[in-house]
């Protein structure tokens, strides 16, 4: 067997202000929830991290945290990455968001 040589990369602290913000979405049974963090995670390159929070019955609450790498991320520039979260949920999981963004 070849033993691997990697040895970690450095990188960079990120040092801009990220937005952390929590969303609700009730899922029809059978979906699942791996597929839909991974989806979440590729909507956009500003979601720096997404997590399963809590789980009541089929209500499932997911953590987002949006950063952008160069400039502080605002109110305003996340607003349609939220947009899409949401249409990525309902198009192709069937998901529906608990209360309003």
């Amino acid at each position: 067997l070849q033993v691997a040589k990697r040895y970690p990369r450095y990188q960079k602290l990120i040092k801009t202000a990220a937005i952390s913000e929590e969303m609700t979405f009730t899922l029809p049974s059978g979906i699942a929830v791996g597929e839909l963090l991974t989806r979440f995670k590729s909507v956009d390159e500003k979601i720096k991290q997404v997590e399963l929070l809590d789980i009541y019955q089929n209500n499932y609450s997911f953590s987002f945290i949006f950063q952008d790498k160069k400039d502080n991320i605002s109110n305003e520039a996340v607003e349609p990455i939220r947009q899409k979260l949401v249409k990525v949920g309902q198009d192709e999981f069937k998901a529906k968001l608990v209360g309003e963004i």
